[in-house]
Protein backbone atom coordinates (compact mmCIF):
# COMPACT_ATOMS: atom_id res chain seq x y z
CA UNK A 1 0.00 0.00 0.00
CA UNK A 2 1.36 3.39 -0.90
CA UNK A 3 0.50 6.67 0.72
CA UNK A 4 -0.60 8.22 3.73
CA UNK A 5 -2.09 6.60 7.49
CA UNK A 6 -5.63 6.22 7.39
CA UNK A 7 -6.82 8.22 10.49
CA UNK A 8 -7.01 12.12 9.27
CA UNK A 9 -9.93 14.54 9.29
CA UNK A 10 -10.21 17.87 7.08
CA UNK A 11 -9.99 21.22 9.24
CA UNK A 12 -10.79 23.42 6.55
CA UNK A 13 -13.33 23.60 3.47
CA UNK A 14 -12.22 23.68 -0.53
CA UNK A 15 -9.28 25.63 -1.06
CA UNK A 16 -6.34 24.89 0.37
CA UNK A 17 -7.10 21.98 2.33
CA UNK A 18 -5.48 21.02 6.03
CA UNK A 19 -5.09 17.86 6.86
CA UNK A 20 -4.18 16.33 10.42
CA UNK A 21 -2.45 13.40 9.87
CA UNK A 22 -0.85 11.29 12.77
CA UNK A 23 -0.58 15.03 14.94
CA UNK A 24 0.71 16.84 11.55
CA UNK A 25 -1.06 19.56 9.35
CA UNK A 26 -0.27 18.85 5.80
CA UNK A 27 -1.13 21.42 2.96
CA UNK A 28 -3.53 19.88 0.29
CA UNK A 29 -2.26 21.13 -3.00
CA UNK A 30 -3.63 18.23 -5.18
CA UNK A 31 -7.41 17.56 -6.44
CA UNK A 32 -8.37 13.98 -8.14
CA UNK A 33 -11.62 15.10 -10.33
CA UNK A 34 -14.41 12.98 -11.49
CA UNK A 35 -16.31 14.18 -14.31
CA UNK A 36 -20.16 12.55 -14.75
CA UNK A 37 -22.93 13.49 -16.56
CA UNK A 38 -26.32 12.72 -14.52
CA UNK A 39 -27.57 9.36 -15.48
CA UNK A 40 -31.13 9.64 -17.24
CA UNK A 41 -32.51 7.62 -20.07
CA UNK A 42 -31.69 8.28 -23.13
CA UNK A 43 -28.93 11.50 -22.30
CA UNK A 44 -26.09 9.11 -21.31
CA UNK A 45 -23.95 6.17 -23.15
CA UNK A 46 -26.74 6.42 -26.15
CA UNK A 47 -23.77 4.43 -28.29
CA UNK A 48 -24.63 1.32 -25.67
CA UNK A 49 -28.75 1.62 -26.71
CA UNK A 50 -28.73 -1.09 -28.54
CA UNK A 51 -27.33 -3.74 -26.69
CA UNK A 52 -28.96 -1.81 -24.08
CA UNK A 53 -32.23 -0.16 -23.23
CA UNK A 54 -31.84 3.12 -22.69
CA UNK A 55 -33.42 2.52 -19.14
CA UNK A 56 -30.79 0.05 -19.10
CA UNK A 57 -28.37 1.96 -19.85
CA UNK A 58 -29.46 4.72 -17.50
CA UNK A 59 -29.03 2.29 -14.57
CA UNK A 60 -25.47 0.97 -15.57
CA UNK A 61 -24.45 4.84 -16.01
CA UNK A 62 -25.82 5.26 -12.54
CA UNK A 63 -23.38 2.25 -11.05
CA UNK A 64 -20.32 3.34 -13.16
CA UNK A 65 -20.88 6.55 -10.92
CA UNK A 66 -21.62 4.88 -7.35
CA UNK A 67 -18.37 2.28 -8.05
CA UNK A 68 -16.08 5.19 -9.35
CA UNK A 69 -17.11 7.50 -7.12
CA UNK A 70 -16.12 4.96 -4.16
CA UNK A 71 -12.02 4.29 -5.83
CA UNK A 72 -12.40 8.03 -6.05
CA UNK A 73 -12.23 8.48 -2.54
CA UNK A 74 -9.46 5.69 -1.99
CA UNK A 75 -7.20 6.86 -4.56
CA UNK A 76 -7.16 10.46 -3.11
CA UNK A 77 -6.53 9.12 0.63
CA UNK A 78 -3.80 7.56 -0.78
CA UNK A 79 -2.48 10.20 -2.91
CA UNK A 80 -3.05 12.91 -0.71
CA UNK A 81 -5.14 14.69 -3.10
CA UNK A 82 -8.88 16.49 -2.93
CA UNK A 83 -11.77 13.96 -4.02
CA UNK A 84 -14.23 16.75 -6.52
CA UNK A 85 -16.81 15.78 -9.05
CA UNK A 86 -18.10 17.82 -11.66
CA UNK A 87 -21.72 17.34 -13.30
CA UNK A 88 -23.93 17.85 -15.56
CA UNK A 89 -26.22 19.10 -16.72
CA UNK A 90 -26.64 22.13 -13.99
CA UNK A 91 -30.55 21.02 -12.44
CA UNK A 92 -29.12 17.37 -11.53
CA UNK A 93 -27.56 18.10 -7.98
CA UNK A 94 -29.64 16.33 -5.89
CA UNK A 95 -29.50 13.03 -8.11
CA UNK A 96 -25.87 13.27 -8.64
CA UNK A 97 -25.35 14.24 -4.69
CA UNK A 98 -27.70 10.89 -3.75
CA UNK A 99 -24.82 9.01 -6.37
CA UNK A 100 -21.61 9.83 -4.85
CA UNK A 101 -19.74 8.12 -2.24
CA UNK A 102 -19.24 10.21 1.27
CA UNK A 103 -16.34 13.26 1.11
CA UNK A 104 -16.64 14.22 -2.73
CA UNK A 105 -17.55 17.63 -3.12
CA UNK A 106 -19.70 18.53 -6.21
CA UNK A 107 -19.58 21.26 -9.06
CA UNK A 108 -21.54 21.91 -11.34
CA UNK A 109 -19.84 22.23 -15.11
CA UNK A 110 -19.73 25.28 -17.26
CA UNK A 111 -18.78 25.29 -20.83
CA UNK A 112 -20.15 24.65 -23.98
CA UNK A 113 -17.50 21.68 -24.66
CA UNK A 114 -14.99 19.21 -22.62
CA UNK A 115 -12.33 21.61 -23.53
CA UNK A 116 -14.11 24.39 -21.84
CA UNK A 117 -15.39 22.74 -18.97
CA UNK A 118 -12.34 21.22 -18.19
CA UNK A 119 -10.48 24.72 -18.19
CA UNK A 120 -13.17 26.08 -15.98
CA UNK A 121 -13.04 23.28 -13.78
CA UNK A 122 -9.28 23.46 -13.29
CA UNK A 123 -9.67 26.92 -12.78
CA UNK A 124 -12.08 27.20 -9.93
CA UNK A 125 -9.58 24.43 -8.29
CA UNK A 126 -6.79 26.47 -8.87
CA UNK A 127 -8.25 29.57 -7.58
CA UNK A 128 -8.51 26.91 -4.27
CA UNK A 129 -5.20 26.45 -4.06
CA UNK A 130 -5.44 22.80 -5.82
CA UNK A 131 -2.80 23.19 -8.41
CA UNK A 132 -2.00 20.02 -9.75
CA UNK A 133 -5.06 18.20 -10.86
CA UNK A 134 -6.22 14.56 -12.58
CA UNK A 135 -9.32 14.46 -14.16
CA UNK A 136 -11.04 11.10 -15.04
CA UNK A 137 -14.31 10.08 -16.11
CA UNK A 138 -17.13 8.06 -14.96
CA UNK A 139 -17.09 5.46 -17.53
CA UNK A 140 -14.08 3.70 -16.47
CA UNK A 141 -14.99 1.53 -13.10
CA UNK A 142 -12.14 -0.78 -13.14
CA UNK A 143 -9.54 1.73 -13.57
CA UNK A 144 -6.39 0.36 -11.24
CA UNK A 145 -5.75 2.62 -8.76
CA UNK A 146 -1.94 2.91 -9.49
CA UNK A 147 -2.63 4.60 -13.24
CA UNK A 148 -3.70 7.53 -10.83
CA UNK A 149 -0.63 7.16 -8.33
CA UNK A 150 1.43 7.23 -11.09
CA UNK A 151 -0.29 10.14 -12.68
CA UNK A 152 0.23 12.03 -9.73
CA UNK A 153 3.95 10.67 -9.02
CA UNK A 154 4.90 12.15 -12.92
CA UNK A 155 3.62 15.37 -11.87
CA UNK A 156 5.44 15.77 -8.49
CA UNK A 157 8.51 14.80 -10.45
CA UNK A 158 7.89 17.68 -13.08
CA UNK A 159 5.43 16.54 -15.90
CA UNK A 160 3.97 19.66 -16.97
CA UNK A 161 0.78 17.09 -18.12
CA UNK A 162 -0.06 13.67 -17.62
CA UNK A 163 -2.30 11.43 -20.15
CA UNK A 164 -3.49 8.27 -19.99
CA UNK A 165 -4.62 6.91 -23.48
CA UNK A 166 -7.86 4.83 -23.82
CA UNK A 167 -7.57 1.87 -25.98
CA UNK A 168 -10.26 3.87 -28.81
CA UNK A 169 -7.62 7.09 -28.73
CA UNK A 170 -9.03 8.61 -26.30
CA UNK A 171 -8.02 9.39 -23.22
CA UNK A 172 -9.29 8.12 -19.33
CA UNK A 173 -7.22 10.32 -17.52
CA UNK A 174 -5.75 14.02 -18.23
CA UNK A 175 -3.72 15.24 -15.06
CA UNK A 176 -2.14 18.46 -15.21
CA UNK A 177 -0.38 21.25 -12.87
CA UNK A 178 1.41 24.88 -13.13
CA UNK A 179 -1.88 26.54 -15.54
CA UNK A 180 -1.05 24.68 -18.45
CA UNK A 181 -4.77 25.20 -19.42
CA UNK A 182 -3.39 25.45 -23.06
CA UNK A 183 -3.38 21.74 -23.67
CA UNK A 184 -7.27 21.82 -23.73
CA UNK A 185 -7.41 23.46 -26.89
CA UNK A 186 -7.96 22.58 -30.07
CA UNK A 187 -8.81 18.99 -29.36
CA UNK A 188 -11.61 16.89 -31.08
CA UNK A 189 -13.44 15.79 -28.45
CA UNK A 190 -14.99 12.71 -28.03
CA UNK A 191 -13.14 11.35 -31.23
CA UNK A 192 -10.37 8.72 -31.85
CA UNK A 193 -8.31 11.67 -32.43
CA UNK A 194 -7.87 12.76 -28.59
CA UNK A 195 -4.75 11.47 -27.23
CA UNK A 196 -2.75 12.08 -30.33
CA UNK A 197 -4.10 15.70 -30.58
CA UNK A 198 -3.02 15.99 -26.49
CA UNK A 199 0.23 14.42 -27.32
CA UNK A 200 1.03 17.43 -30.56
CA UNK A 201 -0.52 19.68 -28.08
CA UNK A 202 1.66 19.22 -25.41
CA UNK A 203 4.78 19.09 -27.48
CA UNK A 204 3.82 22.56 -29.55
CA UNK A 205 3.56 23.84 -25.95
CA UNK A 206 7.04 22.88 -25.05
CA UNK A 207 5.52 20.79 -22.06
CA UNK A 208 6.69 17.94 -20.55
CA UNK A 209 4.60 14.91 -20.98
CA UNK A 210 4.16 11.82 -19.19
CA UNK A 211 2.11 9.13 -20.53
CA UNK A 212 0.77 6.22 -18.72
CA UNK A 213 -0.25 2.64 -19.66
CA UNK A 214 -3.10 2.08 -21.74
CA UNK A 215 -6.39 1.35 -20.34
CA UNK A 216 -10.57 1.47 -21.64
CA UNK A 217 -13.30 3.35 -21.67
CA UNK A 218 -17.07 1.53 -21.68
CA UNK A 219 -18.38 3.60 -25.06
CA UNK A 220 -19.86 0.78 -27.08
CA UNK A 221 -20.78 -3.29 -27.43
CA UNK A 222 -17.20 -4.15 -27.24
CA UNK A 223 -16.20 -2.53 -24.72
CA UNK A 224 -19.14 -2.94 -22.43
CA UNK A 225 -18.82 -6.91 -22.60
CA UNK A 226 -15.22 -6.74 -22.04
CA UNK A 227 -16.33 -4.92 -18.63
CA UNK A 228 -18.45 -7.54 -18.35
CA UNK A 229 -15.88 -10.29 -18.98
CA UNK A 230 -13.38 -8.70 -16.50
CA UNK A 231 -16.20 -8.66 -13.71
CA UNK A 232 -17.26 -11.47 -13.67
CA UNK A 233 -14.13 -12.95 -13.63
CA UNK A 234 -14.11 -11.83 -10.31
CA UNK A 235 -16.93 -13.49 -9.74
CA UNK A 236 -15.07 -17.18 -10.27
CA UNK A 237 -12.34 -16.38 -7.84
CA UNK A 238 -10.35 -14.25 -10.33
CA UNK A 239 -8.18 -11.67 -7.86
CA UNK A 240 -9.25 -8.27 -9.51
CA UNK A 241 -8.51 -4.81 -7.95
CA UNK A 242 -11.25 -2.93 -8.36
CA UNK A 243 -14.88 -4.87 -7.70
CA UNK A 244 -16.77 -2.78 -8.64
CA UNK A 245 -19.50 -4.41 -7.37
CA UNK A 246 -22.73 -2.44 -8.37
CA UNK A 247 -21.44 -2.70 -12.33
CA UNK A 248 -20.58 -5.84 -11.79
CA UNK A 249 -24.44 -6.62 -9.91
CA UNK A 250 -26.14 -4.64 -12.64
CA UNK A 251 -23.65 -6.68 -15.53
CA UNK A 252 -24.85 -9.93 -14.37
CA UNK A 253 -28.15 -8.98 -14.47
CA UNK A 254 -28.15 -8.87 -18.08
CA UNK A 255 -29.24 -11.69 -20.23
CA UNK A 256 -27.29 -10.62 -23.29
CA UNK A 257 -24.61 -12.57 -25.33
CA UNK A 258 -21.53 -10.78 -27.15
CA UNK A 259 -22.17 -9.96 -30.35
Amino acid sequence: MHGIPVTHRVVSRLGRKVREVSGKKILRVRALAMFAKVPRPGAVKTRLVPPLTYDEDAALARAFIEDTSTALVAAALTSGAEPVAFYAPRDGKAEMRALLADGIRQYAQSGSDLGERLTAAYRQLAEAGLETVCFVGADSPTLPRDCILDAFAALHAGSDVVVGPAADGGCYLIGLRAGHIGVFTGIDWSTARVFAQMSERTAALGLALTVLREWYDVDDAVSLWRLRDELLAANRGIEHENEAPRTRAMLSSLARNPP
